[in-house]
C-alpha cells in the first residue's frame, strides 16, 4: 500500500512540477474592450427629426418653445430649468412636470 501512495504523491509532484510557474511562460489574453460611447454625441436626434414620433403629432416638426410657456403659465416655471447653453429643459422624469407640461399645452 505504501508504495501505491507514493506512488500517486510522486505523480501528483510531476503533475504540479510542469505546471509553469514562471510568467513567461504563461500566455496571456489580450482582450480588446469596444471603445466608450460619448454620450453627448451618441444621443438619438429630437425632435424636429424624430422619425418614433406619431405622423400626427404637433409637435414632431417643432417642439414646444418651454420658456415661452414658462412665461406665459407660472405654475410651469418652476419646472423649467435653464442648460449651461441657455437653452430650456424640462425633467421628463419628474411626473409633476409632466403632468404640468401637458396641461399647458
Amino acid at each position: 500500500m505504501e508504495d501505491n501512495t507514493d506512488s500517486k504523491k510522486r505523480k501528483v509532484e510531476e503533475e504540479a512540477s510542469s505546471i509553469p510557474t514562471n510568467n513567461n511562460n504563461i500566455k496571456t489574453l489580450k482582450i480588446k474592450h469596444p471603445k466608450p460611447k460619448n454620450v453627448a454625441t451618441d444621443k438619438p436626434s429630437r425632435a424636429p427629426n424624430n422619425s418614433l414620433m406619431h405622423p400626427q403629432n404637433p409637435f414632431k416638426e417643432t417642439p414646444p418653445n418651454f420658456a415661452q410657456l414658462a412665461e406665459k403659465y407660472p405654475s410651469f416655471k418652476p419646472y423649467v430649468k435653464f442648460n449651461s447653453h441657455g437653452n430650456p429643459k424640462v425633467d421628463f422624469t419628474n411626473p409633476d412636470a409632466v403632468r404640468e407640461l401637458t396641461t399647458v399645452i
